[in-house]
């Protein structure tokens, strides 16, 4: 297992955040890496205290015209099990603070509410982020349901898609899903 991190990368006016933390708690996909290269069972508490000691050291090496923040973890971004909600508020609250130019934030999140997809979640943060453009990304993989769900695991069915799709359109939030 890996150290807890937070990683800060700069491409042109887009910063990417990676936070190395707990895994993902779906551990359905087939040919994700992604909970075998998280931090194992990391404290909540440790991992905030990691992020708010480091943040703001780590964004001091970056240009304050970013426009764009996208937000990774090693799992889902609003699933309270990978990432404390008062985290989350802090990485949020810290980026608008220093970038005043932004105007996109991206997180990383499958689409059910058992990993934080919830209206009420997702009109917090919208709250929060205003009047800065919220955007979910998903790794859908493929329209093809068989290979999505059968051969990778993915476990996104059409009428999820939908309905989050629909649920996102409602709140203003733009929506990205991910494509091999």
């Amino acid at each position: 297992m890996n150290q807890p991190s937070l990683i800060c990368e700069q491409k042109n006016h887009r910063l990417i955040i990676v936070l190395q933390g707990r895994p993902c708690r779906y551990t359905g996909c087939n040919f994700c890496a992604l909970p075998s290269a998280a931090s194992g069972v990391v404290g909540h508490n440790e991992f905030h205290e990691l992020v708010s000691l480091n943040l703001n050291k780590a964004l001091t090496q970056v240009d304050s015209n970013i426009k764009e923040i996208f937000l990774y973890n090693f799992g889902n971004v609003l699933d309270p099990e990978n990432l404390l909600p008062d985290t989350l508020n802090l990485i949020i609250d810290t980026c608008k603070k220093k970038f005043h130019k932004l105007s996109l934030v991206s997180m990383d999140n499958r689409l059910e509410p058992q990993y934080g997809f919830t209206e009420t979640h997702l009109l917090k943060i919208n709250k929060q982020l205003q009047p800065i453009q919220p955007e979910i990304a998903v790794g859908y993989e493929t329209h093809d349901a068989y290979i999505r769900n059968r051969i990778l695991g993915k476990g996104l069915s059409d009428k999820g898609f939908s309905n989050a799709m629909k649920l996102l359109a409602n709140y203003g939030w733009m929506f990205v899903f991910i494509l091999f």
